[in-house]
Parts: structure tokens; sequence; C-alpha cells
């Protein structure tokens, strides 16, 4: 836990959050676990698009309604989550099930994305809009 935190740049409170994040749905469901990270990849999903509009909007004041979207279609997009998800080496990191362990360094960008965007919604829930920022700003530069 403590190579994600220091990847991530932040310190959980609650480690099971983080946790939480890291579980990919075909380890759970290998070992009866009664959760995975699909309800934080739910929140983190909201709190991504919500994150880079608020961004956008600051950054791009001239900019019309339609050219913000572009943007932020492009910077939520699973090539660019992954992209930003593998920089970190969080793909290092993600509890997979026996279906996927070999694939590790090979994962779907759909893979990676839904663990960045689980690791956002345990970002949100642990410290809040700034510890959150911190990752989905990533997007806008990578």
């Amino acid at each position: 836990m403590e190579l994600a935190e220091r990847r991530l740049g932040h310190r959980f409170r609650d480690r099971g959050l983080l946790r939480e994040a890291l579980l990919h749905p075909s380890y759970s469901y290998e070992r009866g676990l009664p959760s995975d990270n699909e309800r934080l990849e739910f929140l983190g999903d909201a709190v991504v698009n919500l994150m880079v509009s608020l961004l956008l909007y600051r950054r791009l004041s001239q900019a019309d309604e339609g050219l913000l979207s572009q943007e932020r279609s492009k910077a939520v997009c699973a090539d660019r989550m992954a992209a930003v998800a593998r920089a970190l080496g969080l793909h290092e990191l993600v509890m997979l099930g026996n279906s996927l362990k070999g694939k590790r360094e090979n994962l779907s960008d759909r893979v990676l994305a839904s663990l960045f965007e689980a690791l956002v919604g345990a970002l949100y829930l642990d410290g809040g809009e700034e510890a959150a920022s911190r990752l989905v700003e990533l997007l806008l530069a990578h």
C-alpha cells in the first residue's frame, strides 16, 4: 500500500479505500470477496468529469462550450487515463484474477482507465477535491 501511496502522492487515512480501488473484479470474483473497485470507479468517473470540466473552464476562459466539450472528451478518454495509469506504474499494483495476471504488462486501456477512475474515487473520498485533483490534472498534462 505504501508504494501505491507514493505513486499517487497521497497518504490514505482509510487504507481500505485504497485497497478496494486496487481490487479488480476478476480478483474479487475468484476469491469470493464481497466488493471490488466498480463502485469507486462509478464515483471516480463523475469526479474526473467534474474536475476536468472545472480545470478547462478556468484555463480556457475564452473558449466556448463546443471547444470545452471537445477538450474534455480528449482528456477523459480511456486511452488517456490508461496512459497516466501506466506512466505511474499503477498496472503493477492492481490485484488481478488468474485470468489477467499473465497480462499485467499488457492490460487493456479499459481495465487501466477503470483502475484510474476507481483511484480518483478513493482519493476523493479520503482527501477531498485537493487529493483527487492532483491525479486528474495529469490527464491534462498528458
